[in-house]
């Protein structure tokens, strides 16, 4: 029912899969599944491996007979010590309590970016720009009338993220999202404050690789 999302997810587990194989393997960033690459492109390759983070964030809402799930899983590439930048893909799950059955019509999808900085503690602020392909008006606002149209409906959203250690290669979150635009109230979320939960799959070669890397 939902391919875009659920191939997106796939397709981070498996980064997240051959990451850790590597890590298991050996340290050595020129074996493996980069043997047959040349050099140079071994470089740029591992580089992009070693500074990447698979993500995934929820997010859950109700609104009348509508219980709403947004998926967001992504990748995050750690640009210094201490500034990151994630981009993933937003899917919303809805489902229909009334009927018992998940719905389409309040489907909403599109790209999701984000621009971190960890200023320790476990703390980050962050900033996050949208892009959804959502109903208008939106499914979440008590409205009377059917919903006439879809459109492209950007949004930004400033917050801070914290993190915890659940495990040695997983990192929990708690974001808390202010949306600051909201073009003609078509934004697809219930309120102003947003919350949501999120994990990240560390791996040891990603810290001694953030750790090189210039502060900023």
């Amino acid at each position: 029912m939902f391919p875009r999302t659920l191939l997106t997810l796939v397709f981070v587990i498996v980064v997240a899969y051959v990451h850790a194989q590597q890590i298991q393997a050996n340290d050595k960033p020129h074996n493996g599944l980069l043997s047959n690459v040349p050099a140079k492109r071994q470089n740029v390759l591992t580089r992009l491996v070693e500074r990447s983070t698979p993500f995934v964030v929820l997010q859950y809402q109700q609104q009348g007979r509508y219980l709403l799930v947004d998926i967001t899983p992504g990748l995050k590439y750690q640009l210094s010590e201490k500034l990151s930048l994630g981009l993933g893909w937003n899917r919303r799950v809805a489902f229909n309590e009334y009927y018992r059955a998940f719905s389409n019509m309040p489907r909403t999808f599109g790209p999701r970016s984000f621009l971190a900085y960890d200023m320790g503690w476990g703390l980050s602020p962050r900033i996050e720009c949208e892009m959804m392909n959502a109903p208008v008006p939106p499914i979440v606002q008590k409205i009377r009338s059917e919903f006439h149209d879809r459109q492209w409906v950007p949004g930004v959203f400033i917050g801070v993220e914290k993190g915890c250690k659940l495990s040695k290669h997983v990192r929990g979150n708690l974001l808390v999202m202010v949306r600051t635009f909201n073009p003609q109230g078509k934004g697809p979320y219930n309120d102003v404050i947003n919350i949501r939960l999120g994990v990240d799959v560390v791996s040891n070669t990603t810290r001694r690789s953030a750790s090189s890397l210039p502060k900023q």
